[in-house]
């Protein structure tokens, strides 16, 4: 199988090439200690093809605040999310980092950020935008699960000629051979997923029409009076509005 890539981020025009001729594109521009790299994206349609559950998690950390072991906690934390929402190793997911120093509005930060593809899995965009905002984690990037054309940055490569310190570097799956794990399009072999909608249990209390229509102030004749009409049945309010049962009026049809 083969994917679409671009070598920019402002480009629709994609090519097809395997995941191996495309590590070995990214590999040969790739210096992690410079940093250097090229700009590498898959380019897809979700209207058109599935994809493997991604994820782009930040933070940023004050530079003060930073200490060597807040990327570590940063990333443990968010696999043990990946692995529980999924149902999966740790070792199904593949795991890529581009840590780095940023200015933002005149203060110094750390920026932690680390692409996360879960193995094996496959879903349309739209079930994976569901299972991401139930997530509810205000460290996710929620706006890379659009409907069309989308595109990820793969490792080994930098997010712009601009941010001179960014580079994507993978911590698992580092092999010419493994690099298709970091492809969110790349699904041969993946397994078929659903999102499930979140279920919300309405609280219920049983009630009599007396109490309701007392607690609501109003009676059938107030009702009658204020309508001008003759209320048949039971009487509810919700919010600001009377629903009434006319299942019995004397016209005797069926409403």
């Amino acid at each position: 199988m083969k994917v679409n890539y671009c070598k920019t981020v402002s480009t629709n025009r994609g090519s097809l090439i395997t995941p191996e001729a495309l590590y070995d594109l990214a590999i040969q521009e790739y210096n992690q200690h410079a940093p250097q790299g090229g700009q590498y994206y898959e380019i897809f349609d979700t209207n058109e093809t599935l994809v493997k559950p991604h994820f782009d998690y930040e933070r940023y950390v004050p530079i003060d605040d930073y200490t060597m072991d807040t990327a570590d906690k940063f990333l443990e934390s968010k696999i043990e999310i990946l692995r529980k929402a999924f149902k999966v190793d740790k070792n199904q997911i593949a795991v890529a980092k581009d840590c780095r120093k940023v200015l933002k509005k005149d203060t110094d930060f750390i920026k932690v950020s680390f692409h996360f593809v879960v193995k094996g899995k496959k879903l349309k965009m739209t079930d994976l935008r569901v299972i991401a905002s139930q997530l509810k984690d205000p460290d996710l990037d929620l706006n890379i699960y659009r409907q069309g054309i989308n595109k990820f940055r793969m490792p080994y490569t930098k997010k712009s000629p601009k941010d001179k310190d960014s580079i994507l570097r993978p911590l698992t799956d580092d092999t010419r051979e493994t690099f298709k794990n970091h492809l969110v399009s790349y699904i041969e072999g993946c397994e078929l997923i659903v999102a499930q909608q979140e279920e919300s249990t309405p609280q219920t209390t049983k009630r009599n029409d007396t109490q309701d229509n007392q607690e609501k102030g109003l009676s059938k004749a107030d009702l009658e009076r204020i309508t001008g009409e003759t209320v048949i049945g039971n009487i509810k309010r919700e919010s600001r509005w009377y629903i009434f049962d006319i299942a019995k009026l004397h016209c005797g049809v069926q409403h």
